[in-house]
Order: C-alpha cells, then structure tokens, then sequence
C-alpha cells in the first residue's frame, strides 16, 4: 500500500482527497484471526491509506468527517467454549505426556494415533477470553525508544504500535488465569498440532508457556498445500523456526529439523467411481479484495486478470466439452471464526466479487456446496485445477484424474517442484 501511493504520487501531479477520520484504537485487534482478516475491510483499508498519505507528505488531503467505528461486546467476540462431559471421564486413564489438538489425519488413523500414545482426549476443551481494554499508553511506551531513519520506518513503528492484538498485550496476564481453568496436560513432553498454531490464542500460550517453563517439545504438522514447491512462499521458514519438529508433506527444506512425513489429508476411503463418466470439474476459490498475500492472486486487479484468462480457457474449448463443466465455488472466508457481524461485514465489502462475476458469466454451471472436490470427483471424469494448492494434492493423492493449470505470473514453481 505504501508503494502504490508512494507510485501514484509519483506519476500524478496536484493530488488532492478527502479522508475520514478514525480514532487511533479503532483498529487495535482482539486477536490473530481479526489481525489477519480485518485487513479486507473498506474502513480499515479507508484508515491505513489516510495515515500513508499522512506520513507521505505527497498528496493533499482534509479529514471530512470523524467516522465511529463499532466497538464489538464481550459476548459478540468471545471464541467458542466447551467442557466436554468425555473428556472428564477419560482424563484419568489419558497420558498427560503429550497433548494433541487439531492433528490432521484421516478419523481411523487418527484414533489409532491416539490409543497408541494412550491420548483419549480426542477433542480438548476450549474457552473464552473478552474483548480486553486497549492501553495506548502501554503501546506507545514499548515503541518509545526506537529509533526511525525515514518516513517509511516511522509509519511503520506508528502502525506495529496499533497492530499488537490486544490478547498478546493487554490479556497477557489474564491469559494465564484463562489457562488454569482448562484440564489440559500440566507439563506435557510432546505438543502436536496441524492448525492451532495461527488463531488459537489460547493454545500458543499454553505452548509458550510449557516450551519455555517445561523444555515441552513443540511439533507441527504441515495442513496445506505449496510448501516446498513454489519460488516464493512468504512463510515458507515461519514453521520450522517455531518448532523443534516440522513435519512435511514430503519435501525436504534447508532447516535439520524438518522431516518428510505423507499426505497426512488423504483419505483411506475407497472411491466407488462410476463406469461411465462424464463432464469437467473446476474447483474455484474466493480470493482477496484488497492486496494480499504475495506469492497468489493478492489484489483485485489480479483477480481480475485471473478471471479473463479463464474467460479464454473455456471460449476455447470444443463446444461438447464447455457443455460438460461444472464449477465449484468455495469462500473460504465463509468458514473463518469470526464474529459474525464482522464477517458480514468484509463480505459486504466485495469478498464475493469473485462469485458475482461466475454466476454473470457461467451461472448454469455454478455448484455450491462444501462437499470436497475429492468428493464430488466421483462423478467427473476429469478435475481441472487453477491453483496449486492443497485441493490439487489431495486428488494427485487420491489418484484421481486431475490437471493443474497455472498462471505464469502466480505460484511459480520453484526448480525441485519443477523436477517432477
């Protein structure tokens, strides 16, 4: 966002805007998971750019109105909480020497897994923390002695100084209290997870805690496709470096502690395909409004782009074949954790401009349902992929008739993928 002001200024001369005006606590998030997504809201998007254009000096701006963000109530942020009645009849005969949450295997191996290590706790309980106070005060003073050479490094400070989630700052110390009403191992030697490692607070505290207090041994299982085959991949070390164990989908990195497991999603079911099959499955998945991540479609002039070339792909198609697709459309937005009028709030901001133009263009051909595409392969005689991505793998996996055609310009290949 910097660059692009900073580009634009550049090449247009006499700029003027009108900006609204936020309070500077307006947008200090609760947690990871409204940190990461919140960055799809018109208003935030709104904030960010006025404080560029600020620090930038480029473009002449004058704030029209103050604009009041809704501030969200304790039970309208809380996570999901349980205490499963299973969980307290099998904690006594469980091993409290590894704990295990959000593992990803197939049901069957994963019950095994669990009787081998004398784990029955399949599902541990969660709980809730509120919608903790921000102290810009607090925040001000951990950035006060940081030195800035440029304009860029002092909107930067400013903006890390907002961006903290409040339950890393402000709930640090009702955290641990949170912590000690769950019956969760106390010293576990082994932590185990494929997913907890990103929005589940409460886990990468209890981690923190037991790795650092308890020398616990930290292992994460990678959940996701791409890792180890794309050019770049923006959190392509982040796992290894958390971690004591990284395990792989199979590829090898640069990090000693990682090691080559399997396709830990696929299934053991076996397909009952029919005889005769008929017709093309596309999978197409929702992508980001605003810019985004940059290894995939991160914007959306980008998936724009994305959308013509498919426009192309399927004029150029015999006519019997273009007959015989049917697309799948996904938003994986849809199934994020997040309160709801939050989440109503970025889809009413175009997260769905994908799926507007599809239905424009190919409504005939629209399926919705969250049914797999491993799943629904069944009936298709051929998959075409368009990013390569975990439901690729999951087919190749599966040995199921898949094709992965891929933009030049997104998920490239780097020269190991590119050896296969």
């Amino acid at each position: 966002r910097w660059e692009i002001l900073k580009t634009f200024s550049e090449k247009n001369q006499n700029l003027k805007t009108n900006l609204f005006k936020f309070e500077d606590n307006d947008f200090i998030p609760i947690d990871t998971v409204n940190a990461l997504y919140q960055s799809n809201i018109s208003d935030w998007n709104h904030w960010i750019f006025g404080k560029i254009i600020e620090c930038q000096n480029k473009i002449e701006f004058k704030y029209i109105a103050n604009k009041k963000k809704e501030k969200l109530k304790d039970n309208e942020i809380k996570r999901k909480g349980n205490s499963l009645f299973l969980n307290r009849l099998l904690s006594p005969f469980s091993s409290d020497k590894i704990f295990i949450k959000n593992f990803q295997l197939p049901f069957f191996q994963k019950l095994v897994l669990h009787f081998q290590l004398g784990n029955f706790i399949f599902k541990p309980n969660e709980s809730n923390y509120p919608n903790f106070v921000e102290n810009l005060d607090l925040r001000k003073k951990i950035f006060k002695n940081i030195k800035f050479s440029n304009n860029f490094e002092k909107f930067l400070i400013e903006i890390l100084s907002l961006s903290i989630p409040k339950v890393f700052l402000e709930g640090f110390l009702q955290m641990d209290k949170i912590l000690n009403t769950l019956d969760w191992p106390k010293k576990p030697e082994v932590i185990l997870t494929s997913y907890d490692y990103i929005g589940d607070e409460i886990f990468k505290f209890y981690t923190a805690k037991n790795v650092d207090q308890n020398k616990s041994k930290y292992i994460i299982s990678q959940h996701g496709g791409s890792l180890g085959i794309l050019d770049f991949k923006i959190n392509e070390n982040l796992f290894p470096n958390i971690s004591d164990k990284f395990l792989s989908w199979g590829h090898k990195n640069k990090f000693d502690n990682t090691t080559p497991l399997f396709f830990t999603k696929k299934t053991s079911y076996k397909f009952s395909r029919k005889k005769k099959l008929d017709g093309i499955l596309i999978p197409m998945t929702e992508f980001e409004v605003y810019p985004s991540l940059p290894e995939t479609v991160s914007s959306r002039r980008d998936t724009i782009k994305f959308l013509d070339e498919f426009d192309k792909f399927t004029n150029i198609l015999d006519k019997k074949i273009s007959n015989t697709i049917k697309i799948k459309y996904r938003n994986p937005f849809e199934q994020v954790k997040l309160n709801p009028k939050v989440k109503k709030g970025i889809l009413a901001d175009g997260f769905l401009y994908q799926k507007e133009r599809l239905i424009a263009q190919y409504k005939s051909k629209m399926i919705y349902t969250e049914i797999s595409s491993l799943r629904l392969s069944k009936n298709f005689k051929l998959v075409i992929e368009l990013v390569n991505g975990t439901g690729f793998l999951e087919l190749l996996a599966n040995n199921i008739p898949v094709i992965l055609i891929m933009s030049s310009k997104n998920n490239i290949l780097n020269n190991y993928a590119k050896g296969f």
